[in-house]
């Protein structure tokens, strides 16, 4: 006879004592302890028929192993093979097919389509169904279903405390917001203005009078702006002081005749403070004045009065030739001159021979 097998996962496995505790198992018998092994050593620490893997002594359901496992933990998976004492299961353990096995149902003609009837021994609990009327014609809860239907498939009304609107609802109603002051009326295509509000219309137009507005018709050109400003609190003479500023002489106002005068000079290292004065007298006497390109007498000297700097081209009277730059102020050169040529005089100046 075949006898079944069975996994057993002892109680507690102490590799210290070398001990298995199958406490746990009803009914366990050593005898038909079949083998024992450590899953997570990987190895077999029973086998009755190899050597060195046999069993010391048996103390109840604690069983002590020859194999030494000191090396192993307490807490690996410890895995035993047990035979429970049963048959195995045969043909001849099991009940006929189409005879009566204890509390087995046969089903003779098994797969072929059964027909399962029955009757209806209580209603759907009893209560009519209320809130809505029933459609003409309808009846039971197919009619009631029936009449659900046709008001979620047609077209539905919504409304709110104290308003109605049909879904189709168009042009214009009011809402009552609360916190507001009044009502506010709400339209479908525009929103009231209050009075005065600003719009297009209500601006002023450009360029025309728009009451208190006023427009600049060239901005942004140049403005001219006129009128005066009043200065307070101001003496009626300022004194105005600087330094290190230069005034023109063209600036200084005229002064009266016998008025342009030098005053004294002080000249350092001198033993006492000289007054130089002069005045303006006639010209020198002999004097001629010269027009350049024209023949005079050769005189001692020439004088000339220069304006804007320049050279002035002489030609003496031993017929040789003589070019001098000038510059503005009166000049003497002390040649005996009987022409200022034109040609090769680039100074404005007056010319005169000096006897």
């Amino acid at each position: 006879m075949i006898a079944m097998k069975q996994v057993l996962i002892p109680a507690a496995f102490n590799p210290a004592a070398r001990t298995v505790d199958f406490s746990n198992v009803s009914g366990f018998v050593p005898a038909r302890l079949l083998a024992i092994v450590n899953s997570s050593a990987r190895a077999v620490i029973y086998d009755p028929t190899s050597f060195g893997l046999g069993i010391t002594s048996i103390s109840g359901s604690v069983i002590t192993l020859q194999a030494n496992v000191a090396a192993q933990g307490a807490s690996d998976r410890v895995i035993a093979f047990y035979d429970d004492g049963k048959s195995a299961a045969t043909a001849a353990m099991q009940p006929a097919l189409n005879a009566d096995g204890g509390a087995l149902s046969h089903v003779t003609n098994f797969p072929s389509t059964q027909t399962i009837a029955g009757a209806v021994t209580a209603t759907d609990g009893g209560a009519p169904i209320t809130g809505a009327t029933l459609p003409t014609g309808g009846s039971g809860l197919t009619g009631w279903l029936s009449a659900i239907w046709s008001k979620l498939s047609g077209t539905l009304a919504v409304s709110w405390t104290g308003q109605s609107v049909a879904a189709t609802q168009s042009g214009a109603w009011s809402v009552s917001v609360s916190n507001l002051p009044t009502t506010q009326a709400i339209s479908a295509t525009s929103l009231p203005l209050p009075s005065g509000a600003a719009t297009a219309v209500n601006q002023p137009v450009l360029n025309a009078d728009g009451g208190s507005l006023a427009h600049i018709t060239n901005f942004p050109s140049t403005q001219t702006v006129s009128g005066s400003v009043s200065v307070t609190n101001l003496p009626s003479t300022q004194a105005v002081s600087w330094s290190g500023q230069t005034v023109g002489v063209s600036s200084l106002p005229s002064l009266p005749a016998g008025a342009n005068t030098i005053g004294s000079v002080n000249v350092a290292n001198y033993p006492a403070s000289q007054t130089v004065s002069d005045t303006q007298s006639a010209p020198f006497s002999g004097v001629v004045a010269m027009t350049a390109g024209t023949v005079y007498g050769a005189q001692r000297s020439v004088g000339v009065l220069c304006t804007s700097s320049g050279n002035v081209q002489l030609q003496l009277s031993d017929g040789s030739g003589l070019t001098l730059p000038v510059a503005p102020g009166w000049q003497t050169f002390p040649f005996a001159v009987v022409q200022i040529v034109a040609a090769g005089t680039t100074a404005t100046a007056s010319f005169f021979n000096l006897k």
